[in-house]
């Protein structure tokens, strides 16, 4: 996906930082939000009975983290069968 290891790096720790927070903070005005990565991390909101949203279930979340598993082990198999590792 990047060439520069840094930007990879620093984008990821700015998104793992910053992406739960936007998450909670806009997912009452946009209802797609439940759909993003970071609205359904953290599985124990449904042990404690606190869900982000009334109609999220753990169901819900499971099938949504496994979309992205699938997404992004597609990308990354396409990543690395493009490029020449072996150098």
């Amino acid at each position: 996906m990047f060439r520069n290891q840094a930007l990879a790096i620093g984008l990821g720790l700015i998104v793992q930082f910053t992406g739960s927070a936007i998450t909670e903070t806009f997912l009452g005005q946009y209802s797609w939000l439940k759909y993003s990565l970071f609205a359904n991390t953290s599985l124990s909101m449904y042990w404690e009975g606190t869900p982000l949203l009334p109609d999220m279930t753990i169901g819900f979340s499971i099938a949504v983290l496994l979309a992205y598993y699938i997404v992004f082990m597609a990308m990354a198999w396409i990543t690395f069968t493009k490029r020449d590792v072996a150098s």
